[in-house]
């Protein structure tokens, strides 16, 4: 079975795949790479989605789907040496297929799928990545500067590395990633800038506001034409810290109940209300999701 799989994962982890990953998720940015409203959105919109199919889907997706979870081995042996300059961005189209793509591809009962599995195989794989020495480490933003990206290009991809820290279900491993987003991108861009982050008055409040999360998403591409670059970072991390009041009330995502077979509790379900279904699945889906479940199965991608 090891062997299997182990042939398996050298099929579909092949340097070229994970390298156009990597080109077609930042194949928006100009040579200025500014994070603007277009590099916001890149992260709340599915405008990739039929490149990303092409690449992912039926020759990645789909072949990772067929090894549980917990038969997955460590990931990156099967990459370059983290020494070698390929490695970032090699490392970096891993985790857009682990972590991202599912998130554009996969709908309706799929869905499991995309936090159930994927998201787990994506933590596991940035814990990897974060055990590295600090100068190994694609969440950090001089090891893309050394490797000649401009500073909003290398701070975009830091940025990327360290979001299935805030996707898992974990406190631990949100505030982990957190910490990590707030040292690099956030202070990190107010020493690039020599200015201060004009939302750090609202921090104490933010952890506070379940909703908020939210709520900044689905502003987001009413406001993002207004910010400058700055502001469209702070705006980032800012979405990343709001994460921690829905995790730390509930201990998970409540808007992926449906999605992952669970039942909602009264305090979820007034939660959901409040965000009007923000996130939530059709209750047909739901079903459905919950009677595989239930049942101990998975249905195919």
């Amino acid at each position: 079975m090891a062997s299997s799989h182990h042939l398996l994962l050298t099929s579909v982890l092949q340097p070229s795949r994970l390298l156009a990953l990597h080109a077609l998720y930042f194949a928006w940015a100009d040579s200025s790479g500014l994070p603007d409203a277009a590099s916001l959105l890149r992260f709340f919109s599915n405008d990739i989605a039929a490149p990303l199919f092409d690449i992912a889907f039926a020759s990645a997706l789909i072949p990772l789907s067929t090894i549980p979870l917990d038969e997955v081995p460590p990931l990156l042996p099967y990459l370059v040496s983290p020494a070698d300059p390929a490695f970032p961005p090699q490392a970096l189209g891993l985790l857009i297929l682990l972590d991202q793509a599912p998130r554009f591809l996969l709908r309706g009962i799929d869905e499991r799928w995309t936090f159930g599995h994927f998201g787990g195989l994506a933590l596991r794989f940035a814990q990897e990545l974060a055990a590295l020495p600090v100068s190994l480490q694609p969440q950090r933003v001089q090891l893309w500067q050394d490797l000649g990206y401009g500073y909003e290009h290398a701070w975009l991809r830091a940025f990327l590395a360290s979001t299935p820290f805030i996707h898992a279900e974990d406190l631990g491993a949100l505030r982990f990633g957190q910490a990590l987003i707030e040292e690099e991108c956030r202070k990190g861009a107010e020493t690039h800038y020599g200015v201060a982050d004009s939302t750090r008055p609202l921090d104490e409040t933010d952890t506070k506001d379940v909703t908020l999360f939210p709520k900044l998403v689905l502003s987001v591409q009413d406001r993002t034409e207004e910010l400058r670059r700055e502001e469209a970072q702070w705006r980032m991390c800012r979405i990343v810290r709001v994460h921690e009041p829905i995790i730390a009330s509930f201990g998970r995502y409540p808007y992926r109940n449906g999605k992952m077979g669970r039942e909602n509790t009264e305090e979820e379900l007034e939660f959901l209300k409040k965000i009007g279904g923000f996130g939530d699945c059709d209750p047909e889906t739901a079903r459905k999701i919950r009677e595989d479940v239930e049942a101990g199965r998975w249905t195919p991608l």
